[in-house]
């Protein structure tokens, strides 16, 4: 385990504990070698053992403990930025598949997510409209999927989602659960209400294949989606034929 100092009460904690060792041991040995000499040449003893120690670690703690914190969180920033979208807050694309590829024994399905008519919305909105409407997509697809499922963003306005140990069913709901709640939630950016759908691409996760396979199943049903007209799950199995495409 990486030994961390990552605040400044830490770095004077530690620093305290430095000093008052590199303190303690000449004093305890000066003490013990001067024991039947006078009083006063003891304390007198002592009080240099203890000074030298002290004027010269306490700094020298400070100034490591510091540079030490600084490093620490130079590496929590480079980490989360390595694991963490910076605009989303969603899993990065690197990120997303090497979890995934822990979880992968358990079964699964993949859920491939694309925003309907993104372009449109930033040529209409600007920009920070689109970074808004992706925000509050990824905000919504996080809370249906809760914890249990993997959810990174992978590029543009595409998005993916790894659900491990569920069953067809439970996958299909909670890929129309997304779309549903997308669909009634406008996002509200500079007092204008966007709407925005979601069209989205199901496959089960198959341990024996790789799963840049099953990646590319998905995309294949995701694009059946958005040619069924958007706003719709595409799989190999359907729950309601009225909302659900058949990939054939």
């Amino acid at each position: 385990m990486r030994f961390k100092i990552t605040t400044w009460k830490q770095v004077i904690v530690y620093s305290l504990l430095a000093t008052l060792l590199a303190v303690a041991v000449p004093v305890a040995t000066v003490m013990l070698v001067l024991r039947d000499q006078p009083s006063q040449v003891i304390w007198s003893s002592v009080a240099l053992a203890g000074v030298i120690p002290l004027l010269i670690t306490l700094p020298l703690a400070l100034v490591f403990n510091y540079m030490f914190m600084l490093l620490n969180q130079t590496i929590a920033a480079v980490d989360a930025h390595v694991k963490y979208d910076n605009l989303t807050g969603l899993l990065t694309r690197g990120e997303f598949l090497r979890q995934v590829e822990s979880q992968r024994l358990r079964g699964g399905f993949l859920l491939v997510l694309d925003a309907d008519h993104f372009k449109a919305i930033n040529d209409t909105y600007g920009h920070p409209a689109g970074d808004d409407v992706l925000r509050a997509a990824a905000t919504l697809i996080g809370q249906i999927i809760g914890p249990t499922g993997l959810c990174g963003r992978m590029g543009g306005e595409e998005f993916a989602v790894f659900l491990p140990a569920v069953s067809r069913r439970q996958a299909l709901l909670a890929a129309q659960g997304c779309c549903t709640a997308m669909r009634n939630q406008p996002v509200i950016h500079a007092g204008k209400s966007i709407h925005l759908t979601l069209s989205i691409g199901v496959a089960e996760d198959r341990t024996h294949r790789a799963f840049s396979e099953t990646m590319q199943v998905a995309d294949h049903h995701l694009y059946r989606a958005k040619r069924a007209g958007r706003d719709q799950v595409a799989a190999e199995e359907t729950l309601d034929p009225g909302r659900l495409a058949i990939a054939s």
